[in-house]
């Protein structure tokens, strides 16, 4: 079994940012998405690849504001509708063609920053999975191979409470769904995926094992590591308490707990700097 441990949100704030750059230097994490219009993005970028830290796309359609002319995926306000309220939308032709427009925007947008298109995408909140049929055929347009596919089994995350064991299950048929739709235009995913159930205090080395005791081949572990000392101003429209919660310095330090067991089962050398980046791959 081999695992890719990828930070998600990179970019989204500087104290964030400092986090992961730290669990990447300790090898506690194999690579990270980012998020293209966050508030530290550029400053990410520069650090990202000065470490030769590996990075995908971390498709954002469901917080901030695009970076695109939409005008039919925002509010009032100029902020894209968010995670439910995105998921929710009636997906008319005007706002399929924005969210092509706006996926496309990202994409080259991550290009500017980085150099390339990114190999790897995943979805911030998962919008990813509620699009494919919009995006999926840009994306292998622009050379994306690789696509995160988050349909763990919630029924084996027995310390969940029901109502978050049932907003997993209401996610798990449309990533089954995306699956088979990014994969129809070549866009793989990796055998399995853990995360789910693993965010911040939830997050231990006993529910990760457990986690991977029913996994093979490649595993994505989707993790969210930070320090949460605010360190400068956020933008307003992407002050979620998610970014300051305390589950985000406790999944660190837990991570860096299993360092050793991590390091035995990555395979650290897909990631070299002469794969171009990227961020995770099947």
């Amino acid at each position: 079994m081999n695992i890719i441990i990828n930070a998600d949100d990179l970019g989204y704030s500087k104290h964030r940012d400092a986090g992961i750059f730290a669990a990447f230097e300790k090898e506690c994490i194999t690579s990270a998405s980012l998020m293209v219009n966050g508030s530290n993005t550029f400053e990410a970028v520069e650090m990202a690849l000065k470490v030769n830290l590996p990075m995908g796309l971390h498709l954002n359609l469901s917080e901030g504001c695009p970076i695109s002319n939409a005008k039919h995926i925002v509010d009032e306000k100029g902020n894209m509708f968010y995670k439910e309220l995105f998921w929710n939308l009636n997906q008319t032709d005007e706002i399929k063609r924005e969210i092509y427009e706006e996926t496309t925007a990202q994409l080259e947008e991550f290009r500017r920053l980085t150099g390339n298109y990114p190999t790897h995408i995943d979805g911030h909140q998962h919008v990813h999975i509620f699009v494919a049929e919009i995006i999926a055929p840009l994306l292998r347009q622009k050379g994306i191979c690789s696509i995160r596919i988050p349909d763990q089994d919630p029924d084996k995350l027995d310390w969940l409470d029901d109502k978050t064991r049932q907003k997993y299950e209401r996610r798990y048929v449309p990533a089954v769904n995306a699956r088979l739709v990014y994969n129809k235009h070549d866009i793989m995913s990796t055998i399995c995926f853990i995360g789910l159930g693993l965010s911040g205090q939830n997050m231990s080395v006993e529910r990760i094992k457990k986690s991977l005791e029913t996994c093979n081949g490649t595993v994505e572990f989707m993790v969210h590591p930070g320090f949460t000392e605010p360190l400068f101003p956020r933008k307003k429209e992407m002050c979620d308490s998610f970014d300051t919660d305390k589950g985000r310095k406790h999944e660190y330090d837990v991570l860096c707990t299993m360092k050793k067991y991590f390091v035995q089962k990555c395979d650290w050398s897909y990631f070299d700097s002469d794969n171009g980046g990227g961020g995770t791959s099947p």
